[in-house]
Formats: C-alpha cells, structure tokens, sequence
C-alpha cells in the first residue's frame, strides 16, 4: 500500500491529486487497480489525554436537509440525494453537521452553510485514525471544515473528551486535528484547552460501518479573526481510501 504521511495543507493537496490519478490510471490498464489512500492522513507528535466519559450515539438517520441563520442552531448540513454508499467517493447524504451556537459571519461567513460531509476510517500514512469532513463544494472545495483523530500520534480512539494541546494548533502536529481552511480567509485552527467530545467513535479498520459522532467547542482563529463556536457532528464511517484530499 502506497504510504503517505501528514503534511502541511498546501502539500496534501498536490498528493491527493496524485493519488487520485494513479487510481485512474491503473483501473484503465485492466487488472485490479491499486487504490491509494487519501493524503488527508494523521500524525505528528501532538499529545493531550482523553477521558472515556461519555455516552454513545445513534446514527444519523433520514435524508437530512439545511436550515440557515446567524447563531445558535445556525447551521444542518449533508449531503443531497440517494444511499450513502451509491457513490462511496462522493458526499454521505446522511451525514449530519451542526452549528450550534456561535456567530461566523464576522469571519468565515459560509461555514457550515449548504455542502455536503462524510466520514471516514481506517489507516492513513503513518496512522489508523478516523475523520469527519464538511465541504462547501465537494469536489473543488473554497471552504472546509475537519475534525480529525489519529491513533499513533496521541489522538482518541474511543468516546471520550479530548483537550487540544498548542501541538493540535497545526497540521503537522495535531493528534486531534480541528481546522477550517479556505484559499480565500486561510486556516482556521483551535485554542488550547479547546474541547473535541466524541459520543460515538472507533478508529482504523474496525470503525468503518460505525458511528463517527460529537462535539466540538472552542475558538478558531487564522490569526486575524476569531470564532467561538459549538459544531457537532455525525455520519457512519467509510473506508479511508474513499475519502476526500
């Protein structure tokens, strides 16, 4: 299996790319293709404990829809249309992510509002681990969102709380990585002492089929402007290697 390892933002994207065509390219010259994995993988050398208190959670059920407005309940997302595996590379139309309180306009004034999000489970890079991705646009995105767990680096692998360090503040060296990212407004990335509370969550190969679900609360800033935010989240994990870059 072709490896890759965490990277800075910029970085991941040309080796999704060209994972992504090498996937092509092998189905097209006949035999089984080799499917590589998605180079939104974990790792670094971020630490912060986790708690097992916490409940689980069901599923997200039903063909979710959106509502809008500027605060508390602001935002429901997910995907549009058909059986969340129809198109394991595509959206999880019963994927479920909200934002609970907190007021973005001022700085990331379309997060969380209409796109689509999926999760996903498995071993990535260096890591297993298990994601959770909202998009605006879900093929060539302006503006994501991410929460991101990694096992081999310190990240939970089971529910529970986890306290962000100053090492989950980058994507270099996150072990819970908590980011929104646009090319327009730049990276947006946690405070620590930041909180990632997950209900439901298994990681690796045993998490694929599994809820992937929580909550996040804390401020995200790109150094200019901040937000503070509740944002939590649900959908049933796939295999890494259908996730997006």
């Amino acid at each position: 299996m072709p490896t890759f390892f965490k990277t800075p933002l910029p970085g991941r994207l040309t080796a999704a790319a060209l994972s992504f065509n090498l996937f092509v390219f092998c189905g097209a010259c006949g035999g089984d293709a080799i499917q590589a994995p998605p180079a939104t993988d974990g790792g670094g050398d971020g630490g912060g404990s986790a708690s097992a208190s916490s409940t689980s959670s069901s599923g997200a059920g039903g063909e979710a829809t959106s509502t809008t407005s500027s605060s508390s309940n602001a935002t429901t997302t997910a995907g549009a249309g058909g059986s969340s595996m129809a198109d394991p590379f595509g959206p999880d139309p019963k994927a479920v992510i909200t934002l609970d309180s907190g007021e973005v306009s001022g700085c990331i004034p379309d997060l969380l509002k209409g796109g689509s999000a999926a999760a996903y489970s498995g071993y990535a890079g260096a890591s297993d681990g298990a994601y959770f991705v909202w998009r605006q646009k879900w093929a060539e995105s302006d503006l994501d969102f991410r929460i991101e767990t990694w096992d081999a680096f310190g990240g939970i692998t089971e529910p529970g709380t986890y306290a962000l360090t100053e090492d989950d503040t980058n994507y270099v060296d996150c072990a819970v990585c908590v980011f929104a990212s646009s090319p327009f407004l730049g990276e947006f990335w946690p405070t620590p002492g930041d909180t990632v509370t997950f209900t439901s969550l298994s990681t690796g190969d045993g998490g694929v089929g599994q809820t992937m679900a929580g909550t996040y609360e804390g401020s995200l800033s790109n150094g200019d402007c901040t937000v503070k935010v509740t944002i939590s989240f649900d959908a049933t994990a796939r295999e890494m290697s259908y996730g997006p870059f």
